[in-house]
């Protein structure tokens, strides 16, 4: 399959990608991603409706996402966090909105300065907002060790519980929610409402 590039109105599934897709300004697409292994890239001005079944590579928003749930994220088989451009990296930029869940993770997800409204449920590795907005609850959170955290960072808003987790939370700018069930290290350097249980 060679790389798709939408630039207007698109109605359609993807069944199976073996190459990028890109949505750009001003499209909007308006379908989802059955299984993905290459990159996956919403543009800015683009909107994308539709979710992501099966992802191990990369996807970027830089536009507005609804209803981007993504399941089954990433490749257990790697022991460390994905980084720019390897497989199971999602990342929301500055000034784009997430909208969507998150099941099954196991690599790195980052919110970074954007908004994110959605639950990361399963998850085996890191995930961060960076001076972003998150609204959403971390459910489940465990595996390989000092690898597995979860971040509120850059003075970033995060309004949201973490509950069953195995791994670090670490909140360095505004966050509003509770620890649940916790066997590690819970650290706080900014502001902090919630209980911990």
């Amino acid at each position: 399959i060679t790389p798709f590039a939408n630039n207007g109105p698109f109605f359609g599934n993807v069944i199976s990608n073996s190459s990028s897709i890109d949505n750009n300004t001003p499209g909007s697409w308006n379908g989802n991603i059955q299984s993905n292994d290459s990159f996956i890239g919403n543009n800015a001005g683009a909107t994308w409706n539709g979710g992501i079944a099966s992802n191990r590579s990369e996807i970027d928003n830089y536009g507005t996402w609804v209803n981007g749930n993504v399941t089954s994220n990433g490749n257990p088989a790697d022991p460390l966090p994905a980084n720019l451009g390897s497989n199971g990296f999602i990342y929301n930029a500055a000034g784009a909105t997430w909208n969507g869940n998150v099941n099954g993770n196991s690599d790195f997800i980052l919110n970074d300065g954007g908004a994110w409204n959605g639950n990361i449920n399963g998850n085996a590795n890191y995930v961060l907002n960076n001076g972003g907005v998150w609204t959403g609850n971390i459910v489940g959170n465990g595996g390989f060790g000092s690898q597995t955290q979860v971040v509120n960072g850059g003075n970033g808003l995060w309004v949201g519980d973490v509950q069953g987790n195995t791994g670090v939370v670490a909140n360095d700018g505004a966050w509003q929610g509770s620890v649940l069930s916790n066997s590690r290290t819970v650290q706080n350097s900014g502001s902090w409402t919630g209980d911990v249980a």
